[in-house]
């Protein structure tokens, strides 16, 4: 679980600011008095000079997004929280907007205020003189400092933990609109996810530096997102992939799967794309199904165009936090206009079940690094063109170890007799 004590590098979480005039070094012999032990330890070189409060019965402390080489995991977990409270009573957050909040009958009053920098502050690496910086103002009365920073902050904390990130799919035929996925499984995380270890350390980086590059972003006048192209075979682990990405970023899904026949012919894109509020994934699922897309359609030209708006048009560039992710099963019958580099960030292929993932599979489902069957089983593997979902299905199918490993033997013999028989007739059909 997330908490105040085990975040590495976290000495600029927040800054306390004192309700009454005070220099800097009062300010530091107070907090020995006002902050706990185990929070004092992040806050500390991060004080500025303390600004008065109107009233000497308040005490503020001020959450800062940004530190110099990474996000401020408090100030992310009090944005959740926020976003939370003001979704129940169907207002947006802004600016200078007062939020209230009660805990254990404490009354608590937050603030999300903006703050320009020079080009040479060091809180963010890469200022411009442009650069603003996020900070949520929280203030309470002062007798309740102890409440606040000793259980309410680990309650906000433990509450971005809690949060279960959510799907939504575009579903009516007239009237689409955003519905939530009752069906939708978020288990999936990447310390669960069965993926070849290499790709899922490239796909993991890759996030870690999308989270951390946001002024970098800005910097260079660009829009804040991530474009992938995840194409493989049905059953290649596509979507496990994506909810564990979700999970990792905490950021809910919105799928649109063009495979659905009830889309209009000619569907607007950005317009429900608009629809979708930042620090979501939008996945664009299936693309190589959709008739209008495909090579050789009359109206490809004009149905690519509607698409290619999604990714370089006004949505991106007014929208920040965004992780855009389009699918297909075979990358050929995609539009090289679509998956061309520069308008893709990363390709990633999900490739048939392979000897590591067949392992990982068998270790994490059946907890047996070892069996006499292995041998036979990657031989077959080699040449036999199956998915992880089938393996899984095959493993799965008995409680008793030694069954699930006949059986998948079994089946990947009747696989390979499969495949041979396609090849044979398709040359002779040649012939």
């Amino acid at each position: 679980m997330l908490s105040l004590r085990n975040l590495h590098h976290t000495k600029e979480f927040f800054i306390p600011v004192a309700t009454f005039a005070v220099s800097t070094v009062l300010l530091h012999s107070l907090s020995k008095i006002f902050i706990p032990c185990n929070i004092r330890k992040y806050i500390f070189p991060s004080l500025r000079s303390p600004s008065c409060h109107p009233s000497s019965q308040l005490f503020t402390i001020v959450i800062e997004e940004d530190k110099k080489h990474q996000l401020n995991q408090l100030f992310q977990a009090v944005n959740a929280y926020l976003s939370s409270i003001v979704n129940k009573s169907n207002r947006r957050e802004s600016q200078d907007q007062e939020i209230h909040d009660v805990f254990q009958s404490v009354q608590v009053s937050w603030k999300l205020v903006f703050t320009k920098i020079g080009s040479f502050d060091s809180r963010i690496q890469y200022a411009t003189e442009e650069s603003e910086i996020r900070s949520y103002v929280l203030t309470f009365h002062k007798e309740h400092r102890e409440t606040v920073l000793n259980s309410y902050l680990h309650y906000i904390l433990e509450h971005k933990e809690e949060r279960k990130i959510q799907k939504f799919r575009l579903s009516g035929i007239r009237h689409l609109n955003w519905q939530p996925d009752e069906t939708f499984d978020r288990s999936m995380t990447f310390k669960t996810l069965v993926l070849d270890s290499e790709l899922k350390r490239t796909v993991w980086d890759d996030l870690n530096t999308f989270l951390n590059a946001k002024k970098f972003y800005g910097r260079i006048g660009k829009a804040w997102k991530r474009r992938y192209f995840l194409h493989g075979p049905p059953g290649s682990g596509k979507s496990t992939l994506i909810t564990a990405m979700a999970n990792y970023l905490n950021y809910d899904i919105y799928e649109l799967d063009l495979a659905d026949g009830d889309f209009p012919s000619h569907f607007n894109y950005s317009f429900f794309a608009d629809r979708v509020p930042n620090r979501s994934i939008l996945v664009i699922k299936n693309v190589d199904s959709r008739t209008l897309l495909q090579t050789g359609n009359p109206d490809q030209n004009e149905e690519m165009q509607k698409l290619l708006h999604l990714t370089d048009g006004l949505w991106s560039c007014c929208r920040n936090e965004r992780i855009i992710i389009f699918t297909a099963s075979c990358e050929e019958s995609v539009s090289p206009a679509l998956r061309r580099h520069g308008r893709i960030d990363m390709s990633i292929h999900m490739p048939y079940c392979s000897i590591s993932t067949f392992k990982q599979l068998a270790f994490h489902y059946l907890e047996i690094q070892h069996h006499e069957l292995f041998q036979e089983i990657e031989g077959l593997l080699v040449d036999a063109e199956v998915t992880r979902e089938e393996v899984l299905g095959e493993l799965m199918k008995s409680s008793d170890v030694e069954d699930s490993f006949q059986g998948l033997v079994e089946f990947l013999h009747r696989k390979r007799l499969k495949m041979d028989e396609a090849e044979t007739s398709r040359v002779e059909a040649k012939e």
